[in-house]
């Protein structure tokens, strides 16, 4: 399976055109959304529109700029757009599970009650996290002007718990392009350039 991901475009940082067409020559499976890709809800069309139009499925949770009503609307007028936020996806035989939204609130007791309930469905390294705020204490939520990690503490425990395969996330400019790994699993955020992701037998997971 190829993945296709991205986050904080806040509307032109990338050009949409330029996204569009690394899309398009990497053809993926799947592209994912990591949250703020307006800003402050302005834009929403001009960047949804054309990924829509590119006919693959599109996983979207919002960031810190957009709200849950708009990432709904968005999922009921487009065709290829998912809403992913507290929900359970499969897709070409992977998992996805997804909680967007956040700023800079490190815990969030509403969320792991969330996880709870669906624990019986999160199997150790079957299946793929995708959230907005970055992981606390990891080279992505490192904030260099306040000499502090700023990241939830929340998915942390999450991530600690339930193993997921991979961690896609956003939110911290700083963070942007940046790796690490928490027991066995991979942290990325792809930035608004997007990065491709293949996730191959075994587990084996590669990214360009």
């Amino acid at each position: 399976m190829k993945i296709f991901a991205f986050t904080d475009l806040h509307i032109n940082r990338i050009p949409i055109q330029h996204l569009v067409l690394r899309i398009q020559k990497a053809q993926p499976d799947v592209l994912i959304c990591c949250g703020d890709f307006t800003i402050f809800g302005k834009g929403v069309h001009t960047v949804i529109r054309p990924l829509n139009d590119l006919g693959i499925p599109l996983l979207l949770i919002h960031g810190n700029h957009e709200s849950l009503e708009e990432i709904t609307t968005i999922a009921q007028k487009y065709t290829h757009v998912i809403n992913l936020h507290e929900r359970i996806v499969h897709l070409h035989g992977v998992t996805f599970f997804g909680h967007g939204g956040g700023g800079f609130v490190q815990t969030d007791p509403v969320f792991l009650k969330l996880a709870t309930r669906l624990q019986k469905q999160f199997q150790p390294h079957q299946f793929i996290f995708v959230c907005h705020m970055p992981v606390y204490n990891t080279s992505l939520d490192y904030l260099p002007w306040m000499s502090a990690h700023r990241g939830n503490k929340s998915y942390r425990a999450f991530i600690e718990k339930y193993l997921p395969r991979l961690v896609l996330c956003g939110h911290f400019h700083e963070g942007e392009g940046k790796q690490d790994i928490i027991m066995g699993t991979p942290l990325l955020n792809p930035g608004p350039a997007g990065k491709i992701i293949k996730i191959e037998i075994k587990n084996k997971i590669k990214t360009t």
